[in-house]
């Protein structure tokens, strides 16, 4: 059974590993809409999902695909802070040693009114959309062991102007040919191990057109690097689930080292208090940087994390298989509170 010592433990060793890695802020970078976690049960986890996504793995953690031994498919929605909205739907299936799976994302704002230019002037409404999706494959290499990889396809689209706010049109991206590779190991029956390198060659290329006027602006997507790891034992007699994961922001799009490092830490626990209900909770983007040692007023006033809380109900009395998910954090900038709610159907 886990003990609160064993569980203070686990906590400290997750929170000084992440202390070994130097990190800064992540504002500014390309493909920030991507970081946010997918799915109800990683919000309710503090975005810790790499060693152990039940669904989704496609983008998580393709390599776990073909470890399991059901078909899924689920759909979900959002509605986060400052009015923005996402859905999601996704397959995966097994094929004896061979895992396939698809996820596509939506993630914008549709309607963004109150606006204004430099000026002034209203600029009226906008909106800014974004559409992700990943074909995955996997393979089972060994009982322990399983390798995976994804290829994406990500669209954006946002307001832009020239010289003259009500003469606006949309500035757009579109990019094929962004990788993910992923690795599954279970080290013991109780621990297992993932590992993700997402966003290779992600390469967002801006269109903007209004008239005879015209330019283009290119951004690589910075690679991140993502350790993972799923603890189970037992709290109270109850199953009871520690997932635990480390991002690293090391290089940028075009594979150099980046001046400033970044890591975050994210941690999420599950107790299967009834055999149809889990609860959750967790700590997300907790982030350490060198200001840590070098400047720690700044450190501390740009501090940030979010507090995460949801749970899962079995619906197999409704329908064989089903099972729905629901998972609520708060906004890093304190602008509201961000929430999921999803469906998984297992046959």
């Amino acid at each position: 059974m886990l003990s609160i010592k064993h569980l203070f433990l686990v906590t400290c060793i997750g929170f000084f590993a992440c202390r070994l890695s130097a990190s800064s802020s992540l504002g500014g970078l390309a493909g920030a809409y991507l970081r946010p976690p997918v799915g109800a049960v990683a919000v309710a986890m503090g975005g810790a999902q790499t060693a152990s996504p039940d669904y989704l793995a496609s983008w998580w953690n393709p390599a776990i695909i073909a470890t399991s031994k059901t078909k899924k498919i689920s759909l979900g929605t959002g509605y986060r802070s400052l009015g923005r909205l996402e859905g999601f739907s996704s397959l995966e299936l097994r094929i004896q040693r061979l895992g396939l799976g698809f996820v596509v994302l939506y993630r914008g704002d549709p309607y963004i009114d109150g606006l204004v230019d430099a000026d002034e002037y209203e600029i009226g409404p906008v909106s800014y959309n974004t559409v992700t999706s990943k074909i995955a494959f996997s393979y089972l290499v060994s009982r322990r062991l399983s390798l995976g990889a994804s290829l994406g396809m990500y669209y954006q689209s946002l307001p832009a102007y020239d010289d003259n706010a009500l003469d606006r049109t949309n500035e757009w991206s579109f990019a094929i040919g962004g990788i993910d590779l992923a690795a599954h190991y279970r080290l013991l029956d109780n621990l297992t191990f993932g590992v993700a390198v997402r966003h290779l060659n992600v390469v967002e290329d801006w269109q903007f057109a209004m008239g005879s006027l015209s330019s283009a602006e290119t951004q690589m997507v910075p690679p991140t690097i993502v350790l993972g790891s799923r603890f189970s034992s037992e709290l109270l007699g109850k199953p009871f689930f520690w997932n635990c994961d480390i991002i690293g922001y090391a290089i940028s799009g075009e594979l150099n080292s980046l001046s400033h490092m970044t890591a975050v830490l994210n941690n999420g626990i599950e107790w299967q208090m009834w055999e149809s209900l889990y609860l959750r909770g967790g700590i997300g983007d907790v982030a350490f940087d060198s200001n840590i040692f070098d400047d720690r007023d700044r450190y501390s006033e740009s501090f940030s994390l979010r507090v995460t809380a949801g749970f899962s109900v079995d619906l197999s009395g409704v329908k064989e298989g089903l099972r729905l998910n629901y998972g609520l954090s708060n906004s890093k900038i304190m602008a509201g509170a961000n929430q999921q709610v999803d469906i998984v159907f297992y046959f």
